[in-house]
């Protein structure tokens, strides 16, 4: 009974070092996501801090114009945008290891299936989000040349 047990293991999980760089990989996965959590929320304490230093900065410096000011809130509020966007990889790389381990000390099948969701899930928001930094590339890239054009008429 106990080798049939093993055989159906190993047939839907693959074999015992497969099961083990599994949970190595699940592991160190782990160990990332948490430490990107850690760092997004310190990126957003620093950007929430500046936040309200611009703000009272704006209020009481003679020197900050109001156009100053302006500009420097749109700035820490898209570096805020920026580590909202940061926050679902890391997301989905905890969930799924969460599950592979999960999968890997239980045996539960629907568990790997879980942990092979998010990793597809986090391979397709990098590849979009790769896309999208290509493509404003591309696009920096024509409108330097347009206004380098531009100064040479």
């Amino acid at each position: 009974m106990e080798e049939s047990i093993l055989i159906v293991t190993e047939a839907a999980y693959g074999s015992k070092a497969d099961m083990q760089n599994i949970e190595s990989a699940a592991k160190w996965g782990k160990f990332l996501a948490i430490v990107q959590f850690v760092m997004l929320a310190l990126g957003s304490i620093f950007v929430l801090f500046a936040l309200i230093g611009v703000g009272a900065a704006g209020m009481s410096l003679p020197g900050m114009t109001e156009a100053a000011a302006t500009v420097t809130l749109w700035t820490l509020i898209f570096c805020l945008a920026i580590l909202l966007v940061c926050f679902l990889p890391a997301f989905y790389l905890y969930r799924s290891s969460q599950s592979a381990l999960a999968a890997v000390s239980g045996g539960n099948k629907g568990e790997l299936s879980e942990a092979v969701l998010n990793l597809k899930r986090l391979a397709k928001f990098q590849g979009i989000l790769t896309i999208v930094v290509i493509a404003l590339y591309i696009v920096m890239l024509i409108v330097m040349a347009a206004v380098g054009a531009a100064a040479f008429v």
